[in-house]
């Protein structure tokens, strides 16, 4: 006698229904986000029903770092922004977590910057001065200088003209 073959149920065969409380199930496990996306990249049937706005309002994320989900999470088109505009609370709080981290970083980076530049200016003020001081330094060297100069040809000039007298003095005896 031949056994008739009984087919094998998938479950891609279960009613929508069904399978929607599966992956509800899988979202509100303890690593529900984590659950959740393994089990939508594994069955077809499943990521389509990952759009649905109930199923990602009840999936749960693991409250800690917000910098231990993977990079995936964070795509504009990945889990977290689809659960945040599905209006999942938990998803919204780490979003808004992320942005206040981000905002505190930038503004330490700004407050940074500032005392930066500030301490740029004053010492390129110092510099400035230094390269200040030592330039009316050198002038008033220089000008010394010239002054020596001009004072050694005075009285070089005072020589050659007592030397001019005397030789007329001479010439005109």
């Amino acid at each position: 006698m031949k056994r008739k073959r009984t087919k094998k149920t998938k479950i891609t065969d279960l009613n929508v229904d069904v399978l929607k409380l599966i992956m509800i199930s899988v979202a509100k496990s303890s690593d529900g986000a984590g659950s959740f996306a393994r089990a939508i990249s594994v069955c077809k049937a499943f990521t389509e029903l990952a759009e649905d706005k109930e199923l990602l309002k009840a999936v749960a994320f693991v409250k800690g770092s917000v910098s231990q989900y993977d990079g995936s999470f964070w795509k504009i088109n990945g889990l977290l922004s689809k659960c945040a505009s599905a209006r999942n609370l938990a998803a919204c709080n780490i979003l808004l977590t992320y942005l206040e981290e981000r905002i505190q970083s930038s503004e330490a980076k700004v407050t940074a910057t500032e005392l930066a530049m500030k301490d740029f200016a004053e010492r390129a003020e110092a510099v400035r001065a230094v390269f200040t001081r030592a330039r009316i330094r050198a002038a008033m060297l220089a000008a010394k200088k010239v002054r020596c100069m001009i004072d050694d040809v005075r009285m070089d000039v005072d020589e050659i003209r007592e030397h001019v007298r005397r030789f007329r003095a001479v010439s005109t005896v």
